[in-house]
């Protein structure tokens, strides 16, 4: 089964997105190396991932993913709740991947990720 991969460094907003009712299965991950770890190991077809991590950015893992598994660098929707780094924010610019902001509206998220038609079949 295709799963979700949620990269979130935050424990209160993972356990948050962790209690909603998702379309798919859903994997997490607090750290870069936790999510590369993941996307090796599990049939992961969609990534939702925070952009400002500590350490790092989920442009990073973006960044990786372009070079190992692109079809799903494609399927990654960024969240964040602002973007300070001017690089960072440079590149989000730049790629197509949609971005959604916190506070988080769920349907947005949905569909962003491409997951509509499977909230409707279930």
């Amino acid at each position: 089964m295709t799963r979700l991969l949620i990269l979130e460094d935050n424990d209160m907003i993972r356990r948050a997105l962790l209690r909603r009712k998702w379309p798919v299965e859903v994997v997490v991950a607090a750290t870069l190396e936790a999510a590369q770890q993941a996307v090796l190991h599990e049939d992961i077809g969609f990534v939702l991932s925070d952009v400002m991590l500590d350490p790092g950015f989920g442009t990073d893992l973006h960044d990786w993913l372009v070079g190992r598994k692109p079809e799903l660098a494609a399927n990654m929707v960024f969240m964040t709740g602002g973007v300070y780094d001017k690089g960072v924010k440079a590149r989000l610019a730049a790629l197509p991947n949609a971005v959604v902001h916190k506070p988080f509206n769920f349907p947005r998220i949905i569909e962003a990720l491409g997951l509509s038609q499977r909230v409707r079949e279930q």
